[in-house]
């Protein structure tokens, strides 16, 4: 660490102590390491959230098609029971008719 920040001392004592060269060079990998923690981190976020981007997205479409099959099918059954209720008033008249000539 001394000698890394430009210590004087610190150079020296790592010259003479092998004790001190391999912390010094520890120290660096713990910084080199936290910055690719960092680093790491920071990519993986924003790929959770691009994913969840994609994710509100889609989502969003699906609810569009999906209330756009809901009224689809609405319009559909509306148009069966009106057909529905068609047929059966003319076959209450046509009844009526039967029931009324004889």
């Amino acid at each position: 660490m001394w000698s890394l920040e430009g210590n004087a001392l610190g150079g020296f004592l790592a010259a003479f102590s092998q004790e001190e060269r391999l912390a010094i060079v520890q120290r660096k990998h713990d910084r080199e390491r936290a910055a690719l923690n960092l680093r790491m981190r920071a990519a993986v976020k924003d790929a959770i959230d691009a994913i969840k981007e994609r994710a509100a997205i889609e989502r969003a479409q699906a609810r569009e098609a999906f209330m756009h099959d809901c009224a689809d099918l609405r319009r559909q059954q509306q148009e069966e029971r009106a057909a529905m209720r068609m047929r059966w008033q003319q076959h209450s008249a046509a009844r009526r008719v039967a029931l009324t000539c004889d």
